[in-house]
């Protein structure tokens, strides 16, 4: 069973402030993650991402809990491809199997070497959820854990 924040699915229409920024992004993620956000039951302590579901799965939220694990900013962050923490040493074989459950739009949990900004490699556990809206999928959301510390 996937370890995961909660995510409400059933998500209307409300209107709220937000802290991303619509200049770095396509408008239709930033409209879609408006609309859901005060929906998501997300604890800024953890490690959560939000990327549109379009080409390139574009981030149009990080907590601050995402920010301390792997050191870009909001701003860095926002924008960027859902993809951001890979590198020279990610499973090739693990974002194809990832790649696959977010093409099928399922949920899917995974472990594998992402790196922070400066450029050092952790070992991570990503939980990601389809997040639907009259029943498709407009987000994704993912639940980061760093567990070098298990397995150094």
């Amino acid at each position: 069973m996937l370890d995961a924040p909660t995510f409400n699915i059933n998500v209307g229409s409300s209107s709220s402030s937000s802290r991303v920024n619509s200049k770095t992004r396509p408008a239709s993620d930033v409209e879609t993650y408006e609309r859901v956000k005060s929906q998501l039951n997300i604890n800024e302590n953890e490690s959560i991402i939000i990327t549109g579901a379009g080409k390139g799965f574009p981030i149009v939220y990080v907590s601050d809990g995402w920010v301390d694990m792997c050191g870009w900013t909001k701003t860095e962050a926002c924008g960027r491809g859902g993809g951001i923490n890979q590198g020279e040493g990610t499973n090739s074989s693990t974002l194809q199997r990832m790649g696959k459950a977010l093409q099928e739009e399922k949920a899917c949990k995974c472990q594998l070497i992402n790196y922070r900004a400066d450029g050092s490699p952790f070992w991570n556990i990503i939980s990601i959820f389809p997040i639907k809206e009259n029943g498709s999928t407009v987000l994704f959301a993912g639940q980061l854990q760093d567990y070098s510390y298990h397995l150094s």
